[in-house]
């Protein structure tokens, strides 16, 4: 309704400042860009955190995946071990000693250890080249950065069981015989230790190339138990009964030039014979021959060899790793060898052996530890009952933050004074310095051995 002067009132002052203020709500520009940086300081704080978490995520994973990895080895080197010199399945006695006819003329025996330990770098003892050269075993155990570690290259010696498919030609049953009346003592002398022919009471099954193992008691020397002799199959035939007996027997001969006197002096030094004792055809008689097939085969002794090396890495270029090589009984590879773990910086042994050297009476036990050089030295090599090994991993992510390590301590047991201890592993580049470590230690009983006497 309008005013009755028909004049329309002029707005109130306090609607005009409603108003103005009202056209006036809003952020500045200067608010506006205060706001934006908040929200990028805030997104850039979440990203921190993420990448943080991240590569948290990625050290954790790391490491439990070098933990997964170490422990597959570690498994791995365990049952290796456990078979070395384990021969013709778990129902036949142990062998005491095993000793190989290498057919050479200069050396023609040579004295099979189950396990040996030689410090690295080394050539591999096999005459087939290794493709890459990265996984050489003197690939990593250089002096980067001024510093050496210790390393060992770990062999394990494995003679395949008997479990294999039956010869060409006939089936066999059981071991054969050495037959008695011929492998005695003849006139003419020491027929089968002194020409290689060994009676037996049958040879269906053996083809020339075979690889034989005779089974042999013995209790002469310090050391008492069974001998494994092992040879390669030359040729088959007969020989004959000594007089008065006529006629002739079944018989297997070992390889040109090999004799069964060629064992005496390594039976010596195994302590299974004494000092002035020598191999002869009485103790022949009546033990067993059994045959482990042919020698291109599974019956022919592998060495697998485990050492520290390195592995290509598309990113980093390459990592430390664990590597495992077969070798043949003739030096060849029998297979390229290849990484089991990868982050390994160091493996170590130490072997227990039953008294501090061969003059020693021996207690059936362990009694002192000693490196692969002081066995030999000490003459022990018959005396080695465990194996102890160290394993140092390290992780593939260093990550500034953590703390600085300088040096890695490997525990030794020492069970008498002079035992020596594992070296402790010494990180080399900054990088190293900056990773996290494991060291997993194992005992491991050669079976190839009598504890008891």
């Amino acid at each position: 309704m309008l005013p009755q002067n028909g004049l329309c009132p002029l707005p109130d002052k306090r609607l005009q400042l409603s108003i103005r203020k009202h056209v006036q709500t809003g952020f500045t520009l200067i608010e506006l860009m205060v706001t934006l940086l908040i929200g990028m300081l805030l997104t850039l704080a979440v990203l921190v955190i993420q990448a943080e978490l991240s590569r948290a995520n990625m050290l954790l994973a790391d490491a439990s995946q070098r933990n997964d990895q170490a422990r597959s080895a570690l498994d791995l080197l365990q049952r290796d071990l456990g078979n070395a010199l384990y021969m013709l399945g778990g129902t036949t006695p142990r062998c005491e000693a095993t000793l190989q006819y290498t057919g050479a003329a200069a050396t023609p025996v040579a004295t099979l250890q189950g396990v040996t330990a030689q410090p690295q770098p080394a050539p591999l003892p096999a005459s087939t080249a290794v493709a890459d050269a990265l996984l050489k075993p003197d690939a990593y155990a250089g002096g980067e950065g001024g510093v050496t570690n210790a390393s060992h290259m770990l062999a394990v010696t494995l003679v395949p069981s008997a479990l294999r498919a039956p010869p060409a030609t006939g089936v066999q049953s059981t071991p054969y015989k050495v037959v008695h009346n011929v492998a005695a003592t003849a006139p003419s002398g020491q027929q089968a230790v002194n020409d290689g022919w060994l009676p037996l009471n049958s040879t269906t099954g053996i083809a020339a190339g075979d690889s034989l193992t005779l089974l042999l008691p013995l209790s002469g020397g310090t050391a008492s138990g069974l001998a494994c002799l092992r040879f390669t199959a030359g040729s088959l035939g007969t020989v004959s009964l000594p007089p008065p007996a006529t006629g002739t027997v079944a018989a297997v001969r070992m390889a040109v030039p090999g004799k069964f006197a060629d064992f005496t002096q390594p039976l010596r030094d195994a302590g299974l014979l004494a000092a002035g004792q020598v191999l002869a055809n009485g103790q022949l008689a009546g033990t067993k021959l059994k045959n482990d097939g042919p020698a291109a085969g599974q019956g022919a002794v592998q060495t697998l060899v485990y050492y520290v090396a390195r592995a290509a890495n598309g990113a980093s270029g390459s990592v430390p790793v664990l590597a495992r090589a077969t070798i043949n009984a003739d030096g060849t590879l029998a297979a390229q060898p290849a990484p089991v773990a990868a982050g390994v910086v160091s493996l170590q042994a130490l072997f227990g052996v039953d008294g501090a050297s061969a003059a020693t009476p021996p207690t059936g036990g362990v009694t002192h530890y000693r490196t692969w050089q002081q066995v030999t030295a000490s003459q022990l090599t018959g005396r080695v009952r465990t194996v102890l090994y160290a394993v140092v991993a390290r992780t593939l992510q260093a990550h500034r933050g953590n703390p600085e390590v300088t040096q890695v301590d490997i525990p030794s047991p020492q069970l008498a004074a002079g035992d020596p201890v594992f070296t402790a592993f010494r990180p080399r580049t900054d990088d190293e310095k900056r990773d996290r470590y494991t060291v997993r230690t194992a005992e491991v009983a050669l079976r190839n051995q009598i504890w008891g006497r």
